[in-house]
């Protein structure tokens, strides 16, 4: 009687895959060059990159992950009682 548990893990790895994504977004982002003069030790994100949007995407796929995993969690205990009932 077991379920099929697919749709749901191809949710988990849909928000893998958005996570690793976010990743990625996030290893790319570069530093400006240090000033010519030396004054400054601090190195500031690339403007050309959006950290915020990489995060809110970290966050949603966390989101979409924990979703997926509940709806298994759930599956898997909707079973169990079903056979409890039946068996």
């Amino acid at each position: 009687m077991g379920y099929d548990y697919s749709v749901s893990m191809e949710g988990v790895r849909a928000a893998e895959n958005q996570l690793n994504h976010a990743a990625r977004k996030v290893s790319r982002m570069g530093t400006e060059n240090r000033p010519a003069d030396g004054t400054s030790d601090r190195l500031t994100l690339s403007g050309d990159m959006d950290i915020a949007g990489a995060m809110v995407e970290a966050k949603q796929a966390k989101i979409l992950a924990q979703a997926n995993l509940r709806v298994i969690s759930m599956q898997a205990e909707l079973e169990e009682e079903t056979l409890n009932l039946f068996g």
